[in-house]
């Protein structure tokens, strides 16, 4: 069973130090989109410099730098997926030393009453992915532990938000009715693809991640509301919710 597949008692057969250099633990931040189109937006509207390329058995892969408010922010764009989100969030960490990961991206609400126009916060996960039952215990859900800080943070800049529980999917083409009237039941906010995975690694590998997600399309009614996914207006979300994250990266490097 999947649900058995954490092993505390030996260690791991191959880790990302045995593939790519270690490199010191250090103070940057990263940020990591899901959006090829913000990705795009970002290199024309910032001057990206290649921090890391580095080689995966799906070809090269690229880390950039860029400066922001006078300061130097780590970025990239990942895949979608809790497993490769969080495979490549600590193969990154090996190769660069960063070791705290700012999230951000869409996400299906399950509450429109709570969750629209505001910065969803997850404050834990239902663990419906496969990898985090290889890299914590077994159980239903999953704490976040770095919500209170983005929360703080939203609070202090007067930012409207709400803090809650999330759906993690492997399969969003198998969202089924009675799957989200089950994750509506337990008060669930929304439904995304990689927070609950991505904190189990995090916590395997002494990672801070944190996570800002706004809401796309909604699965709370009987029909489907679908998303401007890749128009004009869900990229102008998109942005805001990259500002929103280089900002939220200046507080973290002043610790």
């Amino acid at each position: 069973m999947i649900t058995d597949s954490f092993d505390n008692k030996s260690k791991p057969f191959i880790t990302p130090g045995d593939f790519y250099q270690t490199a010191p633990r250090n103070n940057k931040v990263c940020l990591v989109t899901y959006s090829g189109p913000l990705f795009d937006y970002v290199k024309a509207h910032y001057e990206l410099k290649e921090e890391l390329v580095y080689k995966t058995t799906g070809g090269m892969f690229k880390v950039y730098n860029f400066d922001y408010e006078g300061q130097n922010l780590l970025f990239y764009l990942t895949y979608i997926g809790a497993t490769l989100t969080s495979t490549l969030m600590s193969e990154i960490s090996t190769l660069t030393g960063c070791h705290r990961f700012v999230f951000f991206g869409s996400c299906g609400v399950l509450n429109e009453e709570k969750c629209r126009g505001k910065v969803i916060v997850p404050n834990e996960s239902y663990r419906d992915e496969g990898i985090s039952y290889h890299y914590a215990p077994a159980s239903d859900y999953i704490s976040v532990r770095n919500y209170a800080r983005i929360a703080s943070f939203l609070e202090d800049n007067h930012i409207d938000y709400v803090v809650g529980r999330v759906w993690t999917t492997d399969a969003f083409y198998m969202e089924t009715a009675s799957k989200i009237q089950k994750r509506k039941e337990a008060n669930t906010l929304a439904v995304e693809m990689e927070v609950s995975g991505v904190e189990a690694v995090s916590r395997y590998y002494d990672i801070d991640n944190y996570h800002i997600l706004f809401s796309a399309d909604s699965l709370e009614d009987a029909e489907w509301a679908r998303a401007d996914m890749g128009g004009d207006k869900e990229l102008e979300l998109q942005v805001s919710s990259f500002l929103l994250a280089a900002k939220f990266a200046l507080t973290l490097l002043e610790n």
